[in-house]
């Protein structure tokens, strides 16, 4: 299973993710979660085609874009789970791009994006990072108080580890 999933991100990039079958009849499609991640990260300056070469997957690629694939076993929720992503990465002179996409995750949740990077600014560098979790995990009366909840303690444990980067460049 996991590797007809593989193969068909290869051959057609987001578009050839299959949707999910949760609990009942639900279904949840990574196709548009992931889509939705990546169209919300496009900035407006001269990095925007990474981005778009990534929507476009395997269609008309960036020649400089590495992309690797990886399948791992996590532990979610203390349980085990594989996850397939695809991990690109792009050097310009005044960038440095780099993302994964999961999407395939057996349990918990339904994919992931990431981005970060290192933009050459006036006067010093832009650090960036993004990154989107879409879950089903999180429904019913209370979804909003823990999404809340959640996007607090990511963004602490997030401003946690960017102080502790400068802080090492400063020594």
């Amino acid at each position: 299973m996991l590797k007809a999933r593989y193969e068909a991100y290869q051959q057609n990039g987001l578009q050839g993710i299959a949707p999910y079958a949760r609990a009942g009849k639900k279904t949840t499609s990574p196709t548009e979660e992931l889509t939705q991640a990546i169209k919300e990260t496009i900035p407006a300056d001269s990095v925007q085609e990474y981005f778009k070469a990534l929507l476009r997957y395997p269609a008309n690629p960036l020649p400089d874009v590495a992309h690797r694939f990886y399948w791992f076993k996590r532990d979610v929720d203390g349980r085990s789970t594989f996850v397939l992503a695809d991990r690109a990465s792009r050097r310009t002179d005044s960038a440095v791009l780099l993302s994964e996409v999961q999407y395939y995750v057996g349990h918990s949740y339904n994919s992931s994006f990431f981005a970060g990077g290192c933009l050459a600014v006036e006067g010093g560098t832009l650090v960036f990072c993004v990154n989107r979790t879409f879950t089903d995990q999180v429904d019913g009366w209370s979804s909003g108080l823990k999404r809340n909840l959640g996007r607090a303690q990511m963004l602490f444990d997030a401003q946690a580890g960017f102080n502790r980067i400068r802080e090492s460049l400063q020594k």
